[in-house]
């Protein structure tokens, strides 16, 4: 796991380096067992929604991150509203 910043934000990103795809959240998000920003892929960029967001490019990786999901907070990764998809 990478801390990244993102076009001026920091963030988690699951990978261990930008050839391979993992998702992007917010460190309090993912935590909190909240749906991931985006998502990369080193073959289409930043994807939010299926729409491209960004690129390789918008991504600077910042140093190794650690981070766990809450255990309180395991029931959002299942029931938070995060993870439907927005109307």
């Amino acid at each position: 796991m990478k801390n990244i910043r993102f076009k001026g934000e920091e963030y988690l990103f699951d990978g261990d380096s930008l050839d391979e795809e993992g998702f992007i959240a917010k460190r309090e998000d993912f935590e909190n067992g909240i749906c991931s920003f985006a998502h990369y892929f080193p073959d289409q960029g930043v994807m939010r929604f299926g729409d491209q967001i960004g690129t390789r490019a918008d991504i600077e990786i910042l140093g190794d991150a650690h981070a766990e999901i809450d255990g309180d907070a395991i029931a959002n990764v299942l029931f938070h509203p995060s993870w439907t998809r927005p109307q």
